[in-house]
């Protein structure tokens, strides 16, 4: 699946060379609830409903701690 991309047009005013600059930023997916990826997960895997949202809750917990 690739990514896709928007050029939009911003004024940069700090650095050598300032000025009106074309940026690239990522275009916007659309949002998906959790429990959806808990359900198309364990369509893909042996491992039940539950097995997978403990690792995903896990998961973001872990991150938590760290960020």
């Amino acid at each position: 699946m690739a990514i896709e991309y928007i050029r939009v047009l911003r004024k940069i005013v700090t650095g050598l060379n300032p000025g009106n600059k074309f940026l690239v930023i990522k275009k916007k997916t659309k949002k998906v609830k959790i429990n959806q990826i808990y359900d198309d997960m364990t369509d893909l895997s042996s491992l039940s409903r539950g097995d997978i949202k403990n690792a995903i809750d896990n998961f973001f917990f872990c991150n938590g701690k760290v960020f």
